[in-house]
């Protein structure tokens, strides 16, 4: 079997850049968690940075580090006068939140084209003067009361093909549309090359935590675009209870398989390994990937244990070696 790695595969700028300034600032809070990956997450608070879903919850004296989704401006100020503050705000969204700021404050109106409830549409919201109208769909843009002028943004995420879709809508409501290209250039890359190797695959594979964004839009993308049955969403976690619930989440989505990455967290023995895996397996009658990281204290799973694995447990197909970053 042939595996292809995408070449842009493993963490955006943004987010590399937000976990250097989280883990640097350690002992540390996070208003939220840095980024939508529970594994990343967990790796921070074993590094000394939690995560608190509201202001009230940091405690005094707290260095707080502000996600990579960026947060309202007031949110912005709270923290300033009170806290220590690292911005780990995605440089393109702290873009948008300059972008959103200046024109509001001439009185433009803005729109928000995104996830209303998603972390980072929030924040966008929250440094527009006189809030801003969030939009998710053509639908949603065809209710809009008609109005002659308007700047329109979109989360930093969003598909290009949906953005343009609800951009044309918005111009048959808005008679002066200035359209912000505001979807990162790394999202951008990601979408385009999940796009090619799932027209080229017989399988995608998108691993990634089912919470974020990213994820969710290159599944979406390469659903439409693959030529087998549709996508495996795979991801490994420390929870063995965990992994089994993800596994249970995604199949609805009828995939032909799952990838797992090998746990690392609790530094398993290899018959820990073993065990994990095997009770992955009977979890479900799809085969299983291993996908295998090296260099990461705990995460390898030797030979023997594979084959010990290839010999009880039917459904485990193959093992893949991650190489480059993780």
């Amino acid at each position: 079997m042939t595996v292809t790695v995408a070449e842009s595969a493993g963490y955006c700028f943004g987010v590399e850049r937000a976990m250097e300034l989280a883990k640097s600032s350690a002992p540390a809070i996070t208003l939220g968690p840095l980024i939508h990956n529970d594994d990343a997450v967990e790796e921070l608070k074993r590094q000394g940075v939690g995560s608190v879903d509201d202001l009230s919850m940091i405690p005094e004296g707290s260095r707080v580090v502000i996600r990579s989704h960026g947060i309202a401006k007031s949110e912005y100020d709270y923290l300033a006068k009170r806290f220590e503050l690292i911005d780990a705000t995605c440089p393109y969204v702290k873009a948008i939140h300059k972008m959103v700021a200046a024109t509001s404050e001439k009185g433009e109106k803005i729109i928000v084209v995104g996830q209303r409830e998603h972390p980072e549409v929030k924040g966008i919201v929250g440094w527009a003067q006189g809030g801003a109208t969030v939009i998710g769909s053509a639908e949603e843009a065809l209710k809009l009361e008609p109005m002659d002028r308007a700047v329109v943004v979109s989360q930093t995420t969003m598909g290009l093909s949906k953005y343009a879709q609800i951009v044309e809508t918005l111009k048959t409501r808005v008679s002066h549309l200035d359209v912000r290209k505001t979807v990162c250039d790394a999202t951008q890359k990601r979408q385009a090359e999940a796009a090619k190797l799932a027209q080229e695959s017989d399988v995608m594979l998108v691993v990634g935590d089912k919470n974020s964004a990213n994820t969710n839009r290159l599944y979406e993308i390469a659903k439409a675009h693959c030529a087998g049955r549709p996508v495996v969403v795979g991801g490994g976690t420390n929870s063995l209870e965990a992994t089994i619930e993800s596994m249970r989440q995604l199949e609805p989505y009828g995939p032909d398989a799952f990838l797992i990455v090998v746990p690392y967290y609790n530094k398993p023995t290899q018959e820990g390994q073993y065990q994990y895996f095997k009770a992955v397996a009977a979890a479900t009658d799809k085969p299983i990937i291993i996908y295998n990281v090296p260099g990461r204290t705990g995460a390898n799973i030797e030979a023997g244990t594979v084959l010990r694995l290839a010999r009880d447990v039917e459904n485990i197909v193959a093992v893949k070696e991650a190489s480059g970053k993780y």
